[in-house]
């Protein structure tokens, strides 16, 4: 009887020692702390006129943009909140109308030759961007694309570059110039336009002078001619 008890209890032990060295892998696991997404960094190149971004997503968190202005004209770079394709921003004067979208952060215009490079770093969160240049007419001509922060879907596609920018908008007619702008040389008539009321009476007054001259003339001619 007592050697069958030993043997119960010598099970019992062997279970409860199992049991114990299978919790503490769990609870190992349960005090580790998950690792922070490391750190994306997105290469862009902007050209004459559009963007070629290194990749279209990047983990959530910290994003590093290295920039590059391979083109001829100065470009920037601008990340803003949007789940609209990369067209469809909102435009005013040529430019994205910057009070109807969230603006995240930009970066400095980078103006080549005296720079072709620049840096910005970003905390984004899991969702969807737009990267822009928002000088007058570039977003117009294709300076944009979209980014995917985690799993956010899949981007859109990236818009080819234009060769040539979209020329700026024309003012309305009556619209007030920008202060410093010249203004229009006024048109000119060529031969057969309409005359001004001075040209008119500069006109009249010669014709008037040439009949009293031929009056005169004429008068001193018959006089000679009668004293004859």
């Amino acid at each position: 009887m007592v050697g069958r008890m030993s043997r119960i209890g010598s099970w019992v032990t062997g279970a409860v020692a199992v049991g114990a060295i299978a919790l503490v892998p769990a609870a190992a696991s349960a005090q580790t702390p998950t690792p922070a997404p490391a750190a994306g960094t997105v290469g862009v190149e902007a050209v004459d006129f559009g963007f070629k971004p290194a990749t279209q997503t990047v983990a959530p968190g910290a994003v590093n943009f290295a920039f590059q202005n391979t083109g001829t004209r100065p470009h920037e770079l601008v990340v803003v909140k949007s789940d609209l394709a990369p067209r469809a921003l909102p435009l005013k004067d040529g430019r994205v109308d910057e009070t109807a979208i969230q603006i995240i952060s930009r970066m400095a215009r980078v103006a080549p030759p005296a720079a072709t490079t620049g840096a910005l770093s970003v905390n984004l969160a899991e969702g969807r961007y737009l990267v822009i240049c928002n000088i007058a007419t570039h977003y117009a001509s294709g300076m944009t694309f979209s980014l995917v922060v985690g799993n956010a879907g899949t981007p859109a596609a990236l818009v080819p570059p234009s060769a040539t920018a979209v020329p700026a908008p024309t003012p309305a007619a009556g619209a007030t110039a920008a202060p410093g702008a010249a203004s229009p040389a006024p048109a000119r008539t060529g031969n057969g336009g309409p005359m001004t009321a001075e040209t008119e009476s500069t006109t009249g007054a010669l014709a008037l002078a040439t009949l009293a001259l031929a009056f005169v003339a004429g008068a001193r001619a018959w006089t000679g001619h009668k004293a004859r």
